[in-house]
């Protein structure tokens, strides 16, 4: 078994000398968002050095560090050969803690959010980041259903297909408001029936500008009294 070993620990030695066994190819995969060049930037490696030197696990941590890679996995295949295969992480939200920020669909904020970024992806805010660090799985779940809420908005067009939804705010306490344009309007939800609460909404602002008045806060989330509406007027 020693002189197994001893051979073995030779042919590996003899085996990263070679420049047969150096890195000549890198077949990347899964990026869309990141290019090639950020990838292998992070990765920490270069062509040429030798294959049995790339500690596949520790390239694949590194590479995990970006804030668009969800999960990487590495593997070297002799002679000359790495596969890196990423999963990127997609943006659902962007998310106002104590700056914006873009927040993936597990809930997780993984990158500072860009100017474009507001007017591509729904705004959520109310929730602080002690709340957000602390409570983090209460946190993931109300930002996890507010998204629903967006897509299902954005989608189903529960107020006509001419009003768009500009901010989703979380209150800890009382649920979920929208503010809403062209209007803007801002509907005060609860925790339930969101959509068809948007609906009745939409049907009391109409009613009341038809009669000539301005509504700007409806209130529907009365939870022990789902009938009873509250509505603020402009003045």
């Amino acid at each position: 078994l020693g002189a197994i070993g001893y051979g073995l620990h030779i042919g590996y030695r003899a085996m990263a000398r070679s420049k047969r066994f150096t890195l000549q190819t890198i077949h990347l995969s899964g990026n869309r968002k990141v290019s090639r060049k950020e990838l292998l930037a992070f990765a920490g490696i270069e062509m040429k050095m030798p294959l049995m030197a790339i500690d596949p696990p520790v390239v694949a941590k590194r590479i995990a560090k970006h804030p668009w890679v969800k999960e990487c996995n590495v593997q070297r295949t002799l002679p000359s050969s790495l596969s890196i295969e990423v999963t990127e992480r997609v943006a659902r939200a962007v998310l106002a803690v104590d700056a914006l920020y873009l927040v993936d669909d597990d809930g997780e904020l993984f990158k500072r959010a860009l100017p474009a970024h507001a007017r591509q992806y729904p705004i959520i805010s109310g929730l602080d980041r002690v709340f957000y660090t602390t409570q983090k799985e209460h946190a993931h779940h109300m930002v996890a259903k507010a998204i629903e809420f967006a897509e299902e908005f954005s989608s189903l067009r529960p107020m006509g297909k001419e009003v768009n939804l500009a901010e989703i705010h979380i209150d800890r306490y009382t649920g979920y408001e929208v503010e809403v344009t062209p209007g803007p309007w801002r509907l005060h939800l609860g925790w339930n029936g969101l959509l068809a609460r948007c609906r009745r909404g939409k049907w009391i602002i109409d009613e009341l500008k038809r009669r000539g008045k301005h509504p700007r806060i409806v209130y529907l989330d009365n939870e022990r009294k789902p009938q009873r509406v509250v509505v603020r007027l402009d003045r």
